[in-house]
C-alpha cells in the first residue's frame, strides 16, 4: 500500500508546478519554468518573510523573536549566515544600522526589559545568550545614536 501512495503523491508534487529546493540555505520552491520562489519562513508561502503580512503585523519584539528562533539574519533576513557575516549592502532605513528596518526599534524602550523571562524565552533552544545579547547590544547601540 506503502509502494501505491509514494507515486500519487509524487504526481500530486509534480502536479503543482513546484518543488521545494534549499537555495543558499533559503528555502525556495523552483516553479516548473525553472525560476525560484521564495518560501516565506513563518507562513510557507511563496514570498519573503519581510512581505509576511503576518510578520508584517507582528511588533518589533514579536519580529526579533521570529527571527532569532529560526535563526535568520537580522539585517537580510535569510538563514544562510548570521548578521556579522551578512553580505548584503542594505542596512535599516531608519538609522542606518545593521538590522532589517523591520526589527529597528525607536529606542526610546529597551528591546528586552532587565531580569525578564523573555531574556529565557529568546534563548531557550540552547544558543548561547552571550552572543545573542551581543546582537541586541549593536541593535540598541545603533538606535541611541539616531
Amino acid at each position: 500500500m506503502e509502494s501505491a501512495e509514494h507515486p500519487a503523491q509524487q504526481a500530486k508534487n509534480r502536479g503543482s508546478g513546484h518543488r521545494r529546493v534549499l537555495v543558499n540555505n533559503t528555502l525556495t520552491a523552483e516553479s516548473s519554468d525553472s525560476r525560484a520562489v521564495p518560501v516565506c519562513d513563518l507562513c510557507q508561502a511563496g514570498h519573503w518573510l519581510h512581505r509576511c503580512h503576518r510578520f508584517i503585523a507582528m511588533n518589533q519584539q514579536q519580529r526579533f523573536n521570529v527571527c532569532k528562533n529560526k535563526r535568520l539574519c537580522l539585517n537580510c533576513l535569510h538563514r544562510s549566515h548570521v548578521v556579522e557575516r551578512c553580505p548584503s549592502q542594505s542596512r535599516c532605513l531608519v538609522c542606518k544600522g545593521k538590522h532589517h528596518t523591520k526589527l529597528h526599534t525607536d529606542g526610546t524602550k529597551n528591546t528586552r526589559s532587565r531580569g525578564s523571562s523573555n531574556a529565557e524565552e529568546q534563548h531557550d533552544d540552547g544558543r548561547d545568550s552571550a552572543a545573542g545579547d551581543r546582537e541586541l547590544r549593536t541593535i540598541n547601540a545603533h538606535n541611541d545614536r539616531c
